[in-house]
């Protein structure tokens, strides 16, 4: 007689060693080894800036032209396109970088070099002459104090006012001829009840910035053409400014404007002359009213990046607002949003002023 067969149970093994072994799994090698970091936007900004570069020492060639840098973008993404088709990322990745530089460039050359055929600065002088203008006011204008006293001064100095605006009109004659560009305008005297978006017409004498006289001398053409302001224009009194038209009420430049111009005055109103003008640099960005023997001493010691809204107050200021959200009455995510809309809305009331050598020419009261 045959013997049923009966099927065992399976048995889970319990505590039972690992075998020993000298080759460890790669995946384990994977996991414990740091991973690299890919850092994309380093090259692409080094592009970018090469590009700049680039046209700035050889943008001035009758052979280098903005149709020409675009030329060389699109060459660049034609090779990227046929390279990564092929396989060959590597040269591909270089095409990209390529094309990003050519970008650069051109970006550079019109900025540097192109302005439009009715622009004010391509008529204007270092030898002054009068006219008239009609404009639209970028900001309010500022307020700057007089100089302390000097004996070396020929001219006495007082309040001075001092603004931008965007030329939208030359009076030629009888008749009123289209402009363009943006010019400084500087008054002696206060100017009042103007803000952004108005629209004044302004009798002046129109002059180039002036080049440097010397060696090692600050330039001021050369910074004022890096902001695309080729003209100043001065201001005798404040009766030859008047308003044609003013702003909308609802613009949002002119809230922003008048958040601005209200913290001036709390500072003015409750700090003393001596700091009010720091502070209002510091914490709104209005360097203007600050003296301009400060300025130089804060220029000379290579210090001015203080006076200036840069990485370090909006660091500061994400750093306390995430630390005040953070105490546990709001979520990460709502805390991180939450400082983003801060330092955003500081931005916009500051003007989002970086780290800029200031202009010399625009504090002298001669």
């Amino acid at each position: 007689m045959s013997t049923p067969l009966v099927a065992l149970p399976k048995v889970q093994p319990r505590n039972l060693p690992a075998p020993v072994s000298g080759v460890v799994p790669q995946r384990d090698l994977d996991e414990a080894r740091p991973a690299a970091q890919y850092l994309p936007l380093v090259l692409v900004l080094c592009a970018m800036c090469a590009g700049i570069v680039a046209d700035r020492l050889v943008g001035w060639s009758e052979f280098i032209s903005f149709p020409l840098w675009w030329a060389l973008a699109g060459a660049a993404l034609a090779a990227w396109w046929w390279l990564r088709n092929k396989g060959r990322e590597r040269l591909a990745s270089v095409a990209v970088l390529l094309a990003v530089g050519a970008a650069g460039g051109a970006w550079h050359h019109e900025q540097w070099n192109l302005f439009g055929a009715d622009e004010l600065g391509l008529v204007t002088t270092e030898t002054p002459q009068p006219v008239c203008v009609e404009v639209d006011v970028v900001g309010t204008p500022e307020s700057i104090p007089a100089p302390q006293f000097d004996p070396l001064r020929s001219l006495p100095a007082g309040l001075q006012s001092r603004w931008l605006a965007d030329v939208v009109g030359l009076r030629d004659g009888a008749q009123w001829r289209q402009a363009s560009g943006r010019a400084e305008f500087s008054l002696e005297g206060e100017l009042h009840d103007v803000h952004a978006g108005d629209r004044l017409r302004i009798f002046g004498q129109l002059e180039a910035p002036l080049p440097a006289g010397n060696p090692g001398e600050f330039d001021t053409a050369l910074y004022e053409r890096s902001k695309r302001e080729l003209s100043m224009i001065r201001v005798k009194k404040p009766e030859c400014v008047s308003v044609v038209a003013h702003s909308s009420m609802w613009s949002p430049t002119r809230w922003i404007d008048q958040a601005r111009q209200f913290g001036d005055r709390m500072l003015w109103g409750y700090l003393s002359r001596e700091r009010a003008g720091m502070a209002a640099a510091v914490l709104l960005g209005q360097r203007e009213q600050v003296d301009q023997e400060t300025n130089e001493a804060f220029l000379e010691t290579g210090t001015i990046h203080i006076l200036c809204i840069a990485g370090l107050h909006v660091g500061i200021l994400a750093w306390v607002l995430f630390a005040v959200f953070s105490t546990g009455w709001l979520s990460r995510r709502t805390s991180l949003l939450g400082v983003m809309l801060v330092t955003g809305a500081y931005m916009l009331l500051t003007m989002a002023q970086g780290t800029v050598p200031l202009n010399p020419h625009s504090h002298s009261n001669t």
